[in-house]
């Protein structure tokens, strides 16, 4: 083995402890995986920057594109609220009307977008029903991601191991030779809470409950009195009359005071922290002598549009773990944090006689937001924080618009599945008919991409080229077979299953799957087993991440709407996991390996 694997090893470690720690956000992390290669001559300056070009690249930031042109119509929102109506009282009924369109839409969209529309119209639902909304939000994120396994274009992952069968000469992957796979796992998820399987999800709060503190979107917020205004002289119960609003605290100059002494008189300056819904605490904004409280040293400029919004904490957020502080949030990100909602409750301490509300931010947790509109699109926010819904939304689209984006995507996938065209020409070419639509604003568009996926990909492709150039595939390739002689090929489909999934719950999914794929195809042509049996492995075993909500960002998404903990993704998501494993590595088996002698064996 010569210096140039040891130095292919040593990156390769340095990246996987980077992306496990997170210390650097992983699309840098990726960037200074292909400048070491290329410093060190591990691959050549061609070959580093070949993951800008790669196709697979390039396709899936067109189809993120599409993605989000079809979410901006609103069509999805159209079909999220005639779900809504149909809703049933039966838990197992309403996981059915929630999770087939789920599976479906996730098949050719992004599965975070599908999630965060259909996130609210679920708990909405849920609340009416009297359902807890924990029962129902698990499985609609866990159907989200089996329904992408289903295409080529379902996830990144098929996407990406498809990219690396073509660096190799092999065979690539059909758009819909995914499909008997993601079905079956579609079916077996939605058989498995159907019958039963929800009753593994605690229920920890009643639904009265939920609804106060969840489903109606109750937010921590600091209201100041100011000035001379008619708020003068009144007491809170005067100032808040009408309003839905749960008063916690009432400080004067840091100090508590007792709120529910109905002959204190408001005076400047007070502040009344509250507890209160979303649209309370837009419309106190318009109250004269009010004022949110955001700590910062600056409002937003009056010559800027500012929207307010949600973001929900990502598992991968540097905020995890620090004190929620208004000023610092202004300072780093340039918006103002208007409100708090979070996983878990919040409590106060004095220091002397001044009072502090100490709110320690968590995965999940969700924070309002007012800020201009290029705030979203700053990637530190997108690193940080997940968009949930927006409050300042423009009306919705005609419905021909939503039509002929729908149509588009159509377009797309049968242009593709037939070969037609390739798939990144035709996704290319839908983005190009949309923008001459108007389907979305071409100056909006850059924002609408999420780099990181972006390049992520780029830095992490020419790891591939680098085992080819220095053999360390064929050499990890020697180790398999060596210790695997004998075992059934089924055997070993299942373990690189199993192993790509514990890797993927540690790094990106994509990421993952970039390392597993050039070793499975060495292997392959020397095991006697088809290259698409493992490389299927692979890509199913990067998607197959429901025992933390760490694997996806739509586990994040659902974990502070479900309340949910840890454990929670555990217990359910584990028997699911090893049933997909088995019976996809069955399947693959079957299909692919012509003896099969397991699952003939057993089909007998």
């Amino acid at each position: 083995m010569g210096i140039d694997a040891y130095i292919l090893i040593a990156t390769i470690i340095l990246a996987l402890f980077l992306f496990v720690t997170e210390k650097v956000s992983i699309d840098l992390t990726a960037i200074l995986i292909a400048v070491i290669l290329m410093v060190t001559g591990v691959v050549t300056v061609p070959e580093g920057l070949s993951g800008f070009s790669n196709q697979a690249s390039i396709t899936i930031l067109a189809l993120l594109i599409l993605s989000a042109g079809l979410e901006e119509t609103g069509l999805l929102k159209r079909v999220a609220h005639w779900l809504a109506g149909r809703a049933s009282s039966s838990v197992p009924l309403t996981l059915l009307l929630i999770m087939l369109p789920a599976a479906f839409f996730s098949a050719f969209l992004n599965n975070t977008a599908v999630i965060t529309i259909l996130l609210p119209v679920v708990v909405t639902m849920a609340s009416k029903k009297n359902i807890s909304p924990s029962l129902l939000l698990m499985p609609l994120a866990f159907v989200s991601i089996l329904g992408g396994m289903t295409t080529l274009i379902g996830t990144s992952t098929n996407l990406l191991v498809n990219s690396v069968a073509r660096q190799y000469n092999m065979e690539v992957l059909g758009f819909f030779e995914f499909a008997p796979y993601g079905l079956v796992g579609v079916a077996i998820c939605v058989l498995f809470f159907v019958l039963g399987g929800y009753r593994l999800i605690p229920e920890r709060r009643n639904v009265r409950e939920y609804s106060r503190k969840f489903g109606d979107h109750k937010y921590q917020a600091t209201i100041t009195v100011e000035g001379e205004s008619p708020t003068d002289s009144k007491t809170i119960k005067q100032l808040l009359k009408d309003k839905d609003i749960e008063v916690l605290k009432l400080l004067r100059n840091g100090v508590a005071l007792n709120y529910t002494d109905k002959a204190e008189k408001l005076e400047s300056g007070d502040r009344i922290i509250i507890k209160a819904g979303v649209q309370e605490l837009i419309s106190l904004q318009e109250e004269n002598g009010i004022k949110i409280h955001t700590g910062a040293g600056k409002e937003l400029e009056g010559n800027r549009k500012s929207s307010i919004a949600e973001l929900v904490v990502s598992p991968s957020s540097s905020l995890v773990g620090k004190l929620f502080n208004r000023s610092s949030f202004q300072r780093k990100y340039g918006g103002n944090a208007l409100a708090l909602r979070q996983v878990k409750d919040t409590y106060f301490r004095s220091i002397g006689k001044r009072l502090f509300a100490v709110n320690r931010i968590n995965i999940g947790d969700s924070i309002l937001v007012e800020a201009a509109s290029n705030f979203f699109d700053n990637p530190e926010v997108k690193q940080d924080m997940i968009l949930y819904r927006s409050f300042n939304e423009e009306g919705e689209n005609p419905l021909w618009k939503q039509i002929a984006a729908l149509s588009i995507i159509v377009g797309v996938v049968v242009l593709a599945a037939f070969d037609v065209v390739s798939i990144a020409v035709s996704a290319l070419g839908g983005v190009v008919l949309m923008a001459f639509l108007n389907i979305f604003k071409t100056e909006t568009l850059y924002g609408r991409i999420d780099w990181r996926i972006y390049f992520l990909l780029a830095g992490v492709i020419p790891v591939g080229v680098a085992m080819q150039n220095t053999g360390l595939d064929t050499i990890l390739s020697d180790l398999v077979v060596n210790a695997t002689t004998g075992l059934a090929p089924f055997w070993l489909i299942f373990s690189f299953f199993v192993a790509t999934i514990v890797i993927t719950n540690f790094i990106s999914n994509n990421a993952a799957a970039l390392l597993m794929a050039p070793v499975v195809l060495s292997l392959a042509g020397r095991s006697g087993i088809d290259p698409k049996a493992l490389l299927m492995a692979i890509a199913f075993g990067a998607s197959t991440c429901f025992i933390s909500p760490m694997g996806y960002h739509t586990l994040a998404i659902i974990y502070g709407p479900g309340r949910y903990k840890f454990s929670d993704y555990m217990r359910v998501g584990l028997p699911i996991t090893v049933i997909i494993a088995i019976v996809f590595s069955l399947m693959l088996d079957f299909n692919f390996n012509g003896d099969a002698a397991l699952v003939r064996a057993w089909a007998k």
